[in-house]
């Protein structure tokens, strides 16, 4: 074990705590099939950082050199049973982020664990599907689903949110919005599945998409995005009310009384 410098560190002279693991017993995983070997062929020269829960004040990482086996017609570097998968840190690392955003928002998660916004968001995506379960359970039963977009970050990252309007949970998320976010949940629907839909309550940005891959379903506009634009249409009728009234007294008393007497807005 070891005290250097950070890298790539942020605030100069910043120190974090490694330690250097040694494993020679035990069975080596192949990373691609999950088989297990009792021995190796060689130890990777190059070593493998792992983020890891502090010890003390100190930000802490794992390092190893993992064992290369042979394995699935070639040779595969081992997996760690310590790593999760899909990222540099361990499980119970990760399990420390994927709690804290459950309570947080990610911009102080990420602060807090100094890691990347984008680190902590892809943390808390693949929480949130292992949370989920398997997808293909839920999807058999799918009769009539809810979509809808979400944003994390103020209007640049979407995600697409597809909930089973029956039970009222959520199903699928996918990364993006309108095709982009619901193909591949459509895809992963499968022609039998898609064909046992029944119908689809979503905003217009879904449309295409829906008329495309599932025709025959029903196809709801959500209450929210009516009434929004029936407000919208209402502005813009009165807008061209008041710009046709006379530009005297008489014009702006009939514009105070009619904003007065206006019916109240829907929704609101």
């Amino acid at each position: 074990m070891e005290i250097v410098e950070a890298p790539h560190a942020v605030e100069p002279g910043r120190r974090v705590k490694v330690v250097h693991l040694l494993r020679r017993s035990g069975l080596h995983l192949c990373s691609e099939c999950g088989k297990g070997h009792r021995e190796g062929l060689f130890e990777e020269f190059e070593r493998i950082r792992f983020r890891d829960c502090s010890i003390g004040d100190f930000e802490t990482f794992l390092e190893i050199r993992a064992m290369r086996v042979a394995c699935c017609g070639g040779t595969r570097v081992e997996r760690l049973p310590f790593a999760m998968e899909g990222f540099r840190m361990t499980r119970r690392f990760f399990e420390r982020v994927a709690a804290l955003c459950t309570k947080l928002p990610i911009h102080t998660v990420a602060e807090w664990v100094r890691l990347s916004w984008d680190t902590v968001a892809r943390v808390d995506m693949r929480a949130i599907e292992m949370a989920l379960g398997d997808p293909a359970l839920g999807l058999r039963r799918l009769r009539w689903i809810g979509v809808d977009e979400v944003s994390r970050t103020g209007g640049h990252v979407y995600f697409t949110i597809v909930t089973d309007m029956k039970s009222g949970r959520v199903v699928w998320i996918g990364d993006g919005k309108g095709e982009k976010g619901l193909l591949p949940f459509l895809e992963a629907l499968g022609p039998k599945g898609r064909r046992k839909l029944r119908g689809v309550v979503s905003d217009l940005g879904y449309k295409g998409v829906i008329e495309t891959h599932v025709p025959k379903a029903i196809h709801i506009l959500d209450r929210f995005h009516i009434i929004q634009w029936v407000n919208e249409a209402l502005n813009q009728l009165r807008r061209r009310l008041f710009s046709g009234a006379p530009v005297d007294e008489l014009g702006r008393t009939l514009k105070v009384n009619a904003a007065e007497a206006r019916p109240k807005i829907l929704g609101q």
